[in-house]
């Protein structure tokens, strides 16, 4: 379990740096890098399932509250970039 569990959080750190990088992009090239913050969330979605399924309640709704933050953002500059 101890493994498992610094798999899991080098995950989320690679998940915060990720974001990060992601928010600094400008709305220009947006477009080119907007299929990894997508990429993203479908990694972080299933890891809320795998922490649904293999963990308890903490882990998964942090996935969730996650995933929705990053669908808010990618939603966000994917406006900002089309005006």
């Amino acid at each position: 379990m101890k493994r498992s569990s610094l798999t899991v959080s080098a995950f989320l750190l690679l998940v915060a740096v990720t974001a990060l990088v992601l928010d600094r992009v400008t709305p220009d090239a947006w477009p080119q890098v907007q299929v990894i913050a997508w990429a993203l969330i479908v990694a972080v979605a299933f890891n809320a399932i795998m922490a649904y399924r293999y963990f308890f309640a903490g882990p998964t709704v942090f996935s969730v509250v996650i995933v929705a933050l990053l669908v808010a953002g990618t939603l966000r500059k994917k406006r900002l970039a089309s005006t």
